[in-house]
């Protein structure tokens, strides 16, 4: 099993952050991409990507960690994007959640990043919160290939994004009940088109709801998809490896 979306860096695996990891591949996670939100987190997960075979990173600014646009110096991403641990430009998008208030400098921040990865050939993680109609509009400008993380839109809107050529992501949340809206997706999303992801510590899956999501916990977003999908475990498995390398073709000797 793959986790293509994990946070590892993040504060709520510091006490046990390498338990966490060996109890992933124990537990047969056999590759994870740790996706970075910030300049901190970028410095820890290149190190576990370092230590660890089997654990990439991607390089990327989130909106709500977004520095001033004015001082921030760009030139950071051809240091990161440089290394062979490194295989994806992200999580970079828009966020509206918390607040709009910052919209422009959102979107200024996001158009770089974009700029960047189509001048370096880097496939994206796109981040979309409350923001779907704004992020696609964005991206229609631009030459890429990447994922939309944790998609949550309607069925027109993954329409659109499946044309752009995008990935789609899908994370535990298919295991809530009554989440019709993300079946509905999985359902008509093309097999070939879907990468599995946790995004762990945050979105735990149904069965551990109101606890810390964890790369292991992968295994339940493949197992509602190999029952929505209606197909074999080795079916699945093989479908999103092959998924995974096409889009992260950095990736080696996996």
């Amino acid at each position: 099993m793959i986790d293509t979306h994990t946070h590892l860096t993040d504060r709520k695996f510091d006490n046990d952050r390498e338990n966490v990891i060996i109890n992933a591949f124990n537990s047969g996670v056999s590759l994870m991409i740790n996706n970075t939100c910030s300049l901190e987190d970028a410095k820890i997960s290149l190190i576990l990507s370092q230590k660890y075979k089997n654990i990439y990173s991607t390089f990327g600014i989130h909106p709500l960690d977004i520095p001033d646009f004015k001082t921030f110096d760009f030139s950071v991403f051809d240091i990161y994007l440089s290394h062979s641990k490194v295989i994806a430009l992200g999580e970079i998008g828009l966020d509206y959640h918390y607040s709009s208030e910052n919209m422009n400098e959102q979107k200024s921040f996001f158009i770089k990043q974009l700029e960047i990865a189509e001048s370096n050939n880097f496939p994206v993680i796109i981040h979309a919160r409350d923001s779907l109609n704004d992020v696609i509009n964005i991206c229609k400008n631009y030459h890429l290939s990447g994922v939309f993380h944790c998609f949550s839109g309607d069925l027109t809107q993954l329409k659109t994004v499946l044309e752009m050529g995008y990935y789609i992501g899908f994370d535990c949340p298919i295991t809530y009940n009554k989440n019709t809206t993300l079946i509905e997706n999985l359902n008509y999303c093309p097999l070939n088109r879907i990468l599995t992801e946790t995004d762990c510590p945050y979105l735990p899956p149904n069965q551990k709801r109101g606890k810390r999501n964890d790369p292991s916990y992968v295994q339940y977003v493949y197992k509602k998809i190999k029952e929505v999908k209606n197909i074999n475990s080795d079916v699945l498995i093989n479908t999103i490896r092959n998924n995974t390398l096409t889009l992260f073709t950095r990736i080696k000797d996996f």
